[in-house]
């Protein structure tokens, strides 16, 4: 990372390093709940859903706070309340804990997300900052991909340890950015005018920009099948297979994602060069519902396999065009505002993992179960198509 500034170096590496160690613990707090507790799927549901409540609050106000105070203390708050909640996890023995780590879990990452690629929008020239965030899309779904293997290696240890690891990386970026901002004199304290921007400003946004208003209404319903693949689909692996087969065919999805990603990365970028941001968006609500689809097809590993294959192509399209999308239709003076909106998919949040875990209850049918995940989830595709047509990228 040579090539970058220290302030973009330091975003990409915090970055992929806080998605690491938390995809070492997330993915399998599902199963965790499961057998340990035995908690039902739909109070596991309860307990993901929650995070999806937090960030639907705090999208409201959270990028006011962003674009109105010092980014850097920003930074720094949130990167606190991360380390609290990691770090005080193994604890936790209680329902109400479990849902209160969720809360606090979420307001540190609420914060510290849409700052980073406000940092990003800001600190990169228009030349590369659609290379620079497809790095930083790259970079987490390595992490995503790589790191729930690594974990179903060390659970000996126990799952409660693994989140050590989560805040120690917290710790880490925490004395990472002290370090940089410091160093280097790095200026976050913005002045843009927002006198005619109320502090809530939800409504004044997506009242004067209508082709944002339907980007999230779209990327709610990708976000709900998203979702489904952390929530729902170890769930889903945790009921039909024993503890360990789950595990292990869990974390071997995920190494089909990492090996997709790594592999087609690079030609989605390319092909992004080419074609329209709002397009490639649409290419991927098209696909990443099909692969959800086809996990109901059959429970054997390679048929798994092929839907992770098809759902992480679509994956790559959409997630990797989403923030670029959003640097392009939002004004300088809003970008934090605009980022931290997108936590409005927290409403996919909250309702996919109960959705779920009430079709896992219900039903055994793989089928039934992902066919009607993959329905909902092709919802986003006439959303985004308004989007464009309102405001062609």
């Amino acid at each position: 990372m040579k090539r970058f500034s220290p302030i973009i170096s330091s975003l990409l590496l915090a970055t992929f390093l806080a998605r690491f160690s938390v995809f070492l613990v997330m993915p399998f707090l599902s199963i965790y709940l499961m057998k340990t507790y035995h908690y039902t799927g739909f109070q596991i549901g309860l307990i993901l859903s929650t995070s999806g409540v937090v960030a639907i609050i705090l999208s409201m106000t959270s990028g006011s706070v962003i674009d109105r105070f010092n980014k850097r203390h920003v930074i720094y708050f949130g990167l606190i309340i991360g380390i609290l909640s990691y770090g005080l996890f193994p604890m936790i023995h209680t329902f109400l804990g479990f849902i209160t780590f969720s809360i606090t879990s979420t307001i540190g990452a609420t914060l510290v997300d849409p700052t980073y690629r406000v940092l990003i929008s800001k600190f990169t020239d228009d030349h590369n900052r659609k290379f620079i965030f497809n790095i930083r899309y790259y970079l987490i779904n390595v992490a995503a991909a790589i790191s729930p293997y690594i974990a179903s290696q060390i659970l000996w240890i126990g799952i409660q340890q693994l989140f050590y690891i989560v805040a120690a990386a917290l710790i880490f970026n925490l004395c990472l950015f002290i370090f940089i901002f410091n160093k280097y004199q790095i200026n976050l304290k913005d002045r843009h005018d927002l006198q005619n921007v109320p502090f809530f400003n939800m409504l004044y946004i997506f009242k004067e920009d209508k082709s944002f208003l339907y980007l999230v209404l779209g990327n709610i319903f990708i976000v709900f099948g998203y979702t489904q693949m952390s929530a729902t689909l170890s769930m889903y692996l945790g009921k039909i297979y024993d503890y360990q087969t789950s595990i292990h065919y869990y974390a071997v999805l995920m190494i089909v994602n990492a090996v997709v990603v790594i592999v087609g990365q690079y030609f989605v970028y390319r092909i992004g060069e080419h074609i329209k941001t709002s397009t490639a968006i649409m290419i991927g609500a098209i696909l990443l519902p099909l692969g959800l689809a086809l996990f109901g097809v059959s429970n054997h590993l390679y048929a798994l396999g092929f839907g992770m294959l098809v759902l992480t192509v679509g994956e790559m399209f959409v997630f990797t065009m989403w923030d670029i999308r959003i640097d392009e239709l939002s004004p300088t003076a809003l970008k934090g505002s605009y980022y931290a909106l997108t936590g409005l998919t927290g409403i996919s949040r909250i309702i996919a993992p109960i959705f779920g875990g009430l079709l896992i209850d219900w039903t055994t049918s793989g089928l039934f179960i992902w066919g009607v995940i993959g329905l909902i989830t092709y919802l986003s595709l006439p959303m985004f198509y308004k989007s464009k047509q309102i405001k062609p990228s």
